[in-house]
């Protein structure tokens, strides 16, 4: 399915123009980053796990984690230790729609500031405008400066709710999850008020679509371009029922100074993965363009990494094979959908490239 010419986006962004955000921010001690997730996410997936027949420290213990990985709800915990949570609960529960119940069921606000945030502020329109502020704060997979999370986009008359996947994760459940949110969400404040008019998503219609219409009550398209939701003009400006500016203030200022560590504490190396991850599927992956988009040149950019004990090539490669060991594993996903989402310009470099990874071509990932 292709996006007609005329889509347009539609007044969202992640810095309105407003005083409420012109503060400057303060500085924050370093914590440890890179590709992350704020630790109250992964601990409300255990729980939720949990309550459907799985086993803690099984679920634990599978996934990398330790209990007191979890503890503080603003700590990073990487992101693959995550979606392994994922795939270990799926299989505990025997639930292989887990991801759009965990985010039909789990309020936001039990995981994340930003739910918090945006809660007590005025209206949908300003939450929707701090979601893209602050969506890092949840999943740290994104170049800070590239476009918008969420976005409205206009359609000839239709309005939709477009959520850009994470560009360096091909990761199904997140979309799941956070699209199922979105409605779960807004039913919580909002009551019976309809939500959804239509639904697209990028994957292939799984064996339980069924439960993608009850969640949504609405028609769900698969295999589209994008994952958005159709929606209602009146929706974006809906006010929200219990504003208190006293305490946006200050979750405002705690959010601003989490992403001020995040920002502070990331090495030169996560700054390049972060910018790659973004380029994979059709920007410019060279060195020098990467270089001159950190502000640095070329030489500087290869002596820092180096002083880091990286390479560039190296950090490029190391992405490529994470994301495409999940994709034909994991996904099986096919295996030129693969190589032209890792940016290589012929499935062949890409067969040549997954053989030097683990000895075997991509073809015995599905067998």
């Amino acid at each position: 399915m292709t996006r007609p010419s005329n889509s347009r986006d539609f007044g969202i962004h992640s810095r309105p123009a407003t005083d409420r955000f012109a503060e400057p921010r303060r500085p924050a001690r370093p914590v440890p980053v890179g590709r992350t997730v704020a630790a109250g996410i992964p601990r409300a997936l255990l729980d939720f796990a949990v309550s459907r027949g799985g086993e803690r420290q099984l679920l634990l213990e599978n996934s990398g984690l330790s209990p007191s990985d979890l503890e503080i709800q603003e700590s990073r915990v990487p992101l693959k230790k995550y979606l392994q949570l994922m795939a270990e609960a799926k299989r505990a529960c025997d639930d292989p729609a887990l991801a759009l119940h965990f985010g039909e069921s789990v309020d936001l606000a039990e995981m994340s500031i930003v739910a918090q945030l945006c809660q007590v502020g005025t209206d949908t329109r300003e939450a929707l405008a701090l979601l893209n502020r602050f969506s890092r704060l949840m999943v740290d997979d994104q170049d800070p400066e590239a476009a918008d999370r969420i976005r409205l986009v206009r359609r000839g008359h239709d309005l939709w709710v477009h959520l850009d996947p994470h560009p360096s994760v091909d990761f199904p459940e997140l979309t799941e999850s956070g699209l199922a949110r979105m409605a779960g969400g807004f039913r919580r404040i909002f009551g019976d008020r309809r939500f959804a008019r239509e639904v697209h998503v990028t994957h292939p219609a799984p064996s339980y679509r069924h439960e993608y219409e009850r969640i949504f009550r609405a028609p769900v398209i698969f295999d589209c371009d994008w994952n958005a939701i159709r929606v209602d003009e009146p929706i974006v400006d809906f006010e929200l029922p219990s504003p208190k500016p006293y305490v946006f203030d200050l979750l405002r200022d705690h959010a601003e100074q989490l992403l001020d560590q995040m920002e502070h504490s990331k090495t030169l190396g996560d700054q390049v993965q972060s910018r790659l991850a973004s380029r994979l599927a059709g920007g410019d992956l060279g060195m020098a363009s990467v270089a001159t988009d950190l502000g640095i040149s070329r030489q500087t950019l290869y002596r820092r990494l180096r002083g880091e004990g990286l390479s560039y090539a190296q950090i490029l490669d190391d992405l490529r094979r994470e994301i495409a060991l999940r994709a034909i594993h994991e996904q099986r996903i096919p295996v030129h959908r693969v190589a032209r989402r890792l940016g290589y310009s012929e499935s062949s470099a890409f067969c040549r490239a997954f053989k030097r990874w683990t000895g075997k071509p991509p073809s015995s990932g599905f067998s």
